[in-house]
């Protein structure tokens, strides 16, 4: 079976008509990835048979877009550690495959399937409350999550989607339970959690999830922010002191900390008590580059502190104030 060549994308027609020439459409689809693997990168055979597999991939008939997905699959497999692979999958795997064909492989699996179902229904509505509430990004977590874990598909038990919303939907429960922990029970977020859980998404659209406001500058935080309260700071003595200056710079209400604590962290830190004049103009980011620059510590690894710590600040009382009202799903 050859495919004809063209100077342009294989339209439809020619892809359909490419898919009739074979009664088994998991075998074309099988014999299109290989072409993908087997050829150059600028060979008229690579980009028609491209297009055939997009064909099939967009199809509304369900065995033909399953076999351009198990397509697909098998060709990422051809970048996995062998260790990791069953002997059927070593067996199945070609020799010598062309690079630039898993590659486009991934990407085609990566945009069209795993990240374009993190954009749809109750997926979104996880990814932005993970985000607003706990941030953490569950979008990109998610994905790498599946890519770690892609050997483990089997191509005969079934539809790659049915197995990616399994992957999904397990380790949205491992996070469900982590962060039920961390949140005061029959709270509104603790009620979110729960319908997100589930994936009831026309219940989750009426669930009202609070969250810490974005503060635009230090000024409106010092203006709206309470004062804080005994229990607060028992909780934030605690903390280490990387984490206190750190919720300090990026709430910037470094001001309002109870003078003692603030000193105490400083010193520990041996950073300049006076430093930190020059911060309120700036946005909370670049309060952090600052930050960095000052600690030594490197920027990524102070976003990632702040990321851990957030969830904490919904437990201290004087962040009462500046809980925003609910996040409405569009």
């Amino acid at each position: 079976m050859n495919l004809p060549t063209s100077n342009k994308t294989t339209d439809p027609t020619t892809a359909q008509s490419a898919i009739k020439w074979e009664g088994d459409v998991a075998c074309v689809s099988q014999w299109l990835a290989t072409q993908v693997l087997s050829a150059e990168k600028r060979a008229p055979r690579v980009k028609d048979a491209r297009a055939c597999l997009l064909r099939l991939l967009a199809s509304k008939i369900g065995t033909e877009r399953v076999a351009a997905e198990n397509a697909l699959v098998w060709m990422v497999l051809h970048t996995r550690p062998v260790k990791s692979l069953s002997p059927g999958q070593r067996r199945a795997l070609l020799a010598a495959p062309n690079a630039e064909g898993t590659d486009w492989a991934a990407f085609i699996l990566d945009k069209n399937l795993i990240r374009h179902l993190l954009k749809q229904g109750r997926w979104w509505h996880r990814c932005r409350f993970a985000q607003s509430k706990f941030g953490f990004d569950f979008a990109d977590e998610g994905v790498n999550f599946v890519w770690e874990r892609i050997e483990k598909y089997r191509d005969d038990t079934g539809d790659f989607r049915v197995w990616l919303e399994t992957v999904l939907g397990n380790y949205w429960i491992g996070l469900h339970r982590k962060w039920k922990r961390s949140v005061p029970k029959g709270s509104d977020t603790a009620q979110a959690l729960d319908l997100l859980a589930v994936g009831k998404d026309e219940l989750w659209k009426k669930a009202r999830v609070t969250r810490i406001a974005p503060l635009n500058s230090a000024a409106s935080a010092a203006k709206s922010m309470a004062k804080f309260s005994s229990a607060d700071i028992a909780t934030m003595s605690r903390w280490e002191p990387i984490d206190g200056v750190l919720m300090g710079i990026e709430t910037g209400v470094w001001s309002q900390i109870p003078r003692e604590l603030w000193s105490q962290w400083i010193k520990r830190l041996k950073l300049d008590p006076w430093g930190f004049g020059a911060m309120s103009a700036m946005t909370p980011q670049q309060r952090r580059i600052e930050l960095a620059k000052l600690t030594g510590i490197k920027q990524n690894t102070l976003t990632k502190r702040w990321q851990r710590l957030k969830p904490e600040l919904s437990r201290l009382h004087c962040f009462t104030a500046l809980r925003a009202n609910a996040i409405d799903a569009e």
